[in-house]
């Protein structure tokens, strides 16, 4: 199984200025793109809601979405806060970068290569982190419920069903390496080499008191704006999930964020 990796899609050709282009990142010092001429299902609402914009000028913050950290409901927060703050921007430059659009789970160190080291240390960089026992059980129900709705996913979806199980997910690729289509665990959107790179890292289970201190850091007024559940997955408590063996899988891949952020099962 090769897992699906938006970093292995093809570069801009110069030939393709003028088509529809998606920004996915920087690797190896080369930009990365895709072309979004039509394909199937291309226009219908699931071939684009893998898309986002994470960068907010008017605020001067940088979203880094890690999948399944409630990133819908916290990129409508700071796109709301955004609106309230009207239309003079706190950093300007970012403008140009907040008008591409681009893949919604650009790491951190894609993103600071991207727009440089002198903007990203003006602005204010987030992410969020979850509990990984549930975080999980929320990627499996994703490909399960939501993954079916992307068209270019059937390859992946079609693997997962056939797992037949979520302790047969976890042994595979898509629970070892990799969350929701993105390989990497929760710490490589927000580090690199090891360090953080964001200026502030909150918790899924504290989102409330998380942006609170967010606004205090960033010197931002609330805005009356309020934080609203978007994009979940149905389905029972985490733990309903889990037997003894399943669990420890889940405490050796991500034992830096449970020991880090101290979460428990």
């Amino acid at each position: 199984m090769t897992p699906f990796d938006p970093l292995h899609w093809p570069r801009r050709k110069e030939t393709q200025r003028k088509m529809s282009l998606l920004f996915l990142g920087i690797r190896h010092g080369k930009q990365l793109w895709r072309n979004l001429k039509p394909g199937p299902g291309y226009g219908s609402k699931s071939s684009h809601m893998r898309l986002q914009r994470n960068i907010f000028p008017s605020i001067g913050v940088i979203f880094v979405h890690i999948p399944k950290t409630a990133g819908t409901s916290l990129h409508s927060y700071f796109s709301q806060l955004s609106d309230a703050y009207g239309a003079t921007p706190r950093l300007p430059e970012l403008e140009p970068y907040a008008r591409e659009i681009a893949y919604k789970h650009k790491m951190a160190c894609e993103l600071k290569a991207w727009i440089g080291d002198e903007l990203w240390s003006r602005a204010f960089k987030v992410a969020f982190v979850r509990n990984p026992w549930d975080l999980m059980v929320s990627s499996y129900n994703w490909w399960l419920q939501k993954a079916p709705t992307y068209p270019h996913f059937g390859a992946q979806v079609a693997q997962v069903q056939a797992l037949g199980s979520f302790k047969s997910f976890l042994a595979s690729d898509f629970g070892t390496r990799m969350i929701n289509e993105v390989t990497g665990s929760m710490e490589d959107w927000f580090q690199d080499s090891g360090r953080d790179i964001v200026d502030y890292v909150g918790k899924v289970e504290t989102i409330d008191a998380d942006l609170r201190a967010i606004r205090d850091l960033a010197g931002l007024s609330d805005g009356g704006i309020l934080l609203e559940q978007l994009n979940p997955t149905k389905r029972e408590g985490y733990r309903s999930y889990y037997d003894d063996e399943s669990r420890e899988m889940i405490r050796r891949r991500f034992a830096y964020i449970i020991d880090r952020f101290g979460y428990r099962f």
